[in-house]
Parts: structure tokens; sequence; C-alpha cells
């Protein structure tokens, strides 16, 4: 191939004599890097060949794993060598396939200015989005369908040795310009702003870090859930941001089932990349998380206990009379209207005449229970049963949490559930 010139050539012989068995390895993880990495991550990206030929992030990958193979089965100078060279020009591997002949071809692009070290471990289907300017150091390890974007440095804060960078977990992307610095772990499917700046940061003491990361919260959630409805009334109160992603509960996300691996149920809330399930144990997460606005739990330990108990009972109470109601008739159906019913009158005994369940404040047994006032008209019409005039304490209660803009933002209509769960009953149940 031409060259600029004579020492920026590599001729075609030498490399296949010299490096066969490495680049086989490299060809291997390609298709990986195009189709999970690019064609799954990058939307403007059509076409595989654009990938091969085009795109820089990709070739400087690709020159990488050869390097890092090199690293790790020696020559580890030769290593050093080859990727100091594609930090100036990146080397590309493409398999090209003509009949029944395979031809490797080397191909030098412009001068793109990315440097990943030979040691760094770098995961499957990655997608270097640009990569201009992009610095990945020796330490770093970065896990499987990460998307980098142009401007990304991950290294030392100088002051380290050893194991000293960033660990990316597997599907993270990592925003233009970002900066990360130190051994810092960035969460599975973590998403960073445009260049954020996150390092570890000694202060007064050399023993004493300070992490600086943004908190990014993610919930995993279905529109009708009653459960849900709880977490996303306690961030409403608590006035935090949050990424809310609803799931198919037909065809779970990925990410459910890696993150509630356990009971592969919503909701689960994802906090710096760490999930807390249960959506009770979530609210109080979040009020611990947050204390200082709109207390969920009293600072009373016996008031607390006492919103315990009776957040548990309502979770132990009315799962099972509740589901049912809506899935199932005849017998079935009418044992859970009575079970239903009792739960009811000992909820409505215990609110009595006061304004919550806590009192004159808004709290967790209120939140555990508000949610399922949007489901009492479906469980009206589908089950023949009588709610609203038998309960009417327990009503005008619900009308009261219903001022509060979290609860209100947080409830479904109950048309929408009525007709949701209807249709449910008809085509996937198909009791009428």
């Amino acid at each position: 191939m031409r060259s600029n010139s004579l020492e920026n050539s590599f001729p075609i012989t030498v490399v296949e004599e010299c490096f066969a068995e490495t680049l086989g390895f490299v060809l291997e993880t390609q298709l990986l890097d195009i189709f999970y990495g690019v064609m799954m991550h990058d939307k403007e990206t059509e076409h595989h060949e654009e990938t091969l030929i085009v795109l820089q992030g990709y070739h400087a990958l690709q020159g990488h794993r050869v390097a890092h193979k090199l690293w790790n089965e020696g020559p580890k100078l030769l290593a050093l060598a080859l990727q100091s060279r594609i930090s100036e020009v990146v080397l590309a591997i493409i398999h090209c396939h003509f009949s029944a002949q395979c031809l490797i071809l080397l191909w030098f692009s412009s001068v793109f200015g990315i440097d990943i070290y030979p040691a760094a471990r770098i995961g499957e289907g990655i997608l270097l989005d640009h990569g201009t300017g992009m610095v990945i150091g020796e330490t770093s390890v970065i896990g499987n369908s990460v998307s980098i974007l142009h401007g990304v440095t991950l290294g030392g804060t100088g002051n380290e040795t050893g194991d000293r960078q960033p660990k990316i977990g597997e599907g993270a992307l990592l925003g233009a310009c970002l900066t990360i610095l130190g051994n810092i772990s960035i969460g599975a499917h973590y998403r960073t702003k445009v260049g954020y700046n996150i390092q570890t940061l000694k202060r007064c003491s050399r023993f004493n870090m300070e992490l600086k990361m943004e908190e990014e919260i993610i919930l995993l959630d279905y529109w009708a859930s009653m459960y849900g409805m709880r977490t996303r009334i306690a961030l409403e109160e608590k006035k935090v941001k949050y990424e809310y992603r609803e799931e198919d509960l037909s065809n779970k996300s990925p990410l459910l089932l890696q993150m509630n691996p356990i009971h592969k149920k919503i909701p689960v809330l994802i906090h710096k990349g760490k999930p807390i399930c249960e959506s009770i144990i979530q609210v109080q997460y979040i009020d611990e998380l947050w204390p200082d606005t709109n207390p969920i739990l009293p600072s009373d330990p016996y008031q607390r206990a006492q919103a315990r108990f009776w957040a548990d009972y309502i979770d132990k109470k009315t799962y099972v009379p509740c589901k049912a109601l809506w899935s199932e008739s005849g017998e079935k159906q009418e044992a859970a209207k009575i079970e239903f019913i009792e739960v009811l009158k000992t909820l409505d005994s215990e609110l009595g005449d006061k304004y919550y369940f806590g009192g004159n404040e808004f709290g967790l047994v209120d939140i555990a229970f508000i949610g399922f006032y949007s489901w009492f008209r479906t469980y009206e019409e589908v089950a023949n049963l009588s709610i609203v005039p038998q309960f009417p304490k327990l009503m005008a209660w619900a009308q009261r949490c219903l001022k509060r803009e979290s609860v209100a933002k947080a409830l479904p209509d109950s048309d929408k559930v009525l007709k949701s769960v209807s249709d449910h009953r008809k085509i996937i149940l198909g009791i009428d």
C-alpha cells in the first residue's frame, strides 16, 4: 500500500508472517465491535462498510486489540511501539471476502490522536464514537457494550501508583470531553453529562478522599404498577430528578433482568449504577438519602416502627387478593373479594379521623397504600365489588392525598387502568 514515507509502511507480507495469530484473534472481535458496538449504538451508521472504511474510532480500537494481545504475550516493547504509532496513524485491520478467498488488508488513516495504552482492558461491542482526543490509561478497564464519545480521558490523578485508573461498567455511556481521573468505578449503564469531570481529590489528609460524581437515578417501572407509584411519589416528594424507563412486562429488558436477577420484577431503583429492589425499601432508601426535604418516616422511633408495621401489613395482605380480583373468576374471585374487604376495614379503622395515616404529616403508610386507589374502579367493575360507598373515610383520605403534586403526578387515570386490565383479561386470560 502507498505510504507517505518508508518508515510509515508495514508490508503486508511481514505482517502476515509476524502477526498472523494475533491478527486472527483480532478479526474474531471485529464483528462484535461492528454489530454490537457501532451498529447498535451509533444510529447514524447505516452500513457495515462505513464502519470498516471510515470510522476512525473503530480503526483505533482494532489497532489496540493487536497491541493488547502483544502486551499480554510479549514482547511488551513491540506493543508499546505499535500503540505509539497508532496514536498518530490509526491502524485498522479489515477482513475482506472475495469469493472463497480472504485477504487481510492494512489501511492507514489520517492523524486522529487516539491514545490507548496497550495494557488497558477493553471489552466487546465497544463504540469509540469519532474518537478524536481520546486517552485511555494503562490500568483502565472498560466493560462490554460501552459507548465512548470524543475527547474522553480515563487517567490517573498523578498522585497514585499501581491500579490508579477508572473502571467502566457494562453498557455505560461516557459523554464528550469527559474526564475521569483515579481508580473510580462507574456503574453499569451509567450515563455521564457532556464535559463532566469525575475525579478523586485529596483534602486535608492523605487518606481523606472525596468523590465528585453526579448522582444519577434511574427507575425501571410500569405505569400501572401501584408499587412503582410508591417510588415515584417518594422521588417527587424529595424533588429528586430521575430518569423513568417504562418496562414491557411481557418482554423484560436486559437491564431489568440484570438489576433484579432474583425476582425479575419492577420497580427497580438504580442509584449510581447500583440497584435497590422492593418498593417499600426504595421509599425508605430515598428518605434516608434526602432526609431534609419532606420527611417520609417520623423521627420518633416508636412512630417510625408503627409506620413500618402498617406498610408491611399492606404489602402482605393486599397482593394476593388484589391480583385475584382481576385475574380470577368464580369462587377464587369471590374469596378474594371477602379478603380484600377485610383489609380495607382494618385500614379504615387504623385511619380513623386522622388526616393521614401518620397524623398530620403525609408519610410511609400513605405512600404504601395510595396507589391502590387508582385500581379501585377496576376492582369494582371486573369483580362487581362495592368499595366507595362502604369506606367514606378512606375515600376522603385518598382525595386529600391527590391534592399533593407528587401523588397527582404518580397515579394514572382510573379509566386507563380499567381499559388496560379489561383488555388483558380478554386477550391474555380469556375472561370477559
